[in-house]
């Protein structure tokens, strides 16, 4: 198989990145500006949704997500009551 005969039969037309987080105050400011340039290189091709799913954090996670200056319209974030394990996270 050859990556020529890899290529999609369809052209994708949006993409949605489901990012599960439990307690991730001390990474989550870096991951967001680390991921931001590359979402925005995808919404040149494509509609991108990103979608965070605070699992039932006890730390400043979901605070930090409130504050965070998205300078976005297709982001989402979902806060669950409690961890329901990354698993149910992404579902």
């Amino acid at each position: 198989m050859t990556l020529a005969s890899m290529e999609p039969k369809a052209k994708l037309e949006s993409l949605c990145v489901v990012v599960p987080l439990f307690n991730e105050e001390t990474c989550l400011k870096q991951f967001l500006s680390l991921i931001q340039p590359h979402l925005a290189l995808l919404r040149e091709q494509i509609t991108v949704h990103l979608l965070l799913v605070n699992n039932g954090s006890t730390d400043n996670s979901l605070e930090i997500l409130r504050n965070y200056d998205w300078g976005e319209t297709n982001v989402g974030v979902l806060t669950l009551t409690r961890n329901f394990s990354y698993e149910v996270a992404i579902m």
